[in-house]
């Protein structure tokens, strides 16, 4: 879905703001593109693999490491909640890639179906509300800095996803009792240990007795589910 709304050939070159351990520039470069990689994180840059296609770069969004019109598109997955400056992070944004299309992968909980994990991490729940400002709000933001136009996109988590962010557990609920798969969570480091460790306690049991599947009947014969997850795909001025 990224590469069908980058609408770029392969050959080109795209930035990855926020790469993280380039996991999504890996698979740009194996597609045939050439990827510049930004991302702050030093910890997550040691952890990324190199590929002859990838240039990894440590830096911020609001202070990209490229140069003007350096770019022929852009992605940006699950980042832009974590920029202390958004509106800036933007203007950076199109200056680097001010004639490509700029796509970024992030989410409104508001929108999202109501499945089994709020109510084992309700205040996960709540701290999201206070983390991804409302979809309508941003996109007036996006429009208003950026001047582009704005295409909306749903995404929905299917059950076999492969990037295991938070929501990817909605259909493997024993995933959440693995350390190695809660380390991608970022939301989980704004809630308290103690909740966490509570909401662990009963999933961990409910699964065991099977009171888990006794409440949530329907949740082995869905393919994908709506998590709020959004596409926006800003287009060039033209």
């Amino acid at each position: 879905m990224l590469l069908r709304e980058l609408a770029l050939q392969p050959g080109k070159c795209i930035a990855d703001v926020g790469a993280g351990t380039g996991n999504y520039a890996l698979a740009l470069a194996e597609r045939g593109y050439h990827v510049r990689a930004v991302e702050p994180s030093q910890v997550m840059l040691s952890q990324a693999r190199p590929h002859p296609q990838v240039q990894y770069s440590q830096g911020y969004a609001e202070e990209l490491p490229l140069e003007n019109a350096g770019v022929d598109a852009m992605i940006c997955v699950n980042a832009i909640h974590h920029f202390r400056d958004l509106d800036r992070a933007v203007r950076e944004m199109d200056r680097v890639c001010n004639e490509g299309r700029i796509v970024i992968l992030t989410a409104d909980v508001r929108l999202a179906e109501s499945y089994w994990f709020n109510d084992y991490f309700p205040d996960v729940f709540d701290n999201n509300l206070l983390r991804f400002q409302p979809l309508n709000d941003l996109v007036v933001r996006l429009r208003r800095v950026s001047r582009r136009r704005v295409w909306i996109t749903p995404l929905h988590i299917p059950h076999d996803f492969a990037d295991l962010f938070c929501g990817a557990a909605w259909s493997r609920p024993q995933a959440c009792l693995s350390p190695t798969f809660r380390s991608c969570w970022s939301s989980l480091t704004s809630v308290s240990l103690r909740s966490v460790e509570d909401g662990l306690r009963r999933l961990a049991k409910d699964l065991e007795t099977g009171e888990f599947r006794r409440r949530y009947p329907d949740l082995q014969r869905r393919q994908e589910m709506d998590l709020g997850i959004r596409i926006l795909t800003l287009l060039p001025r033209t």
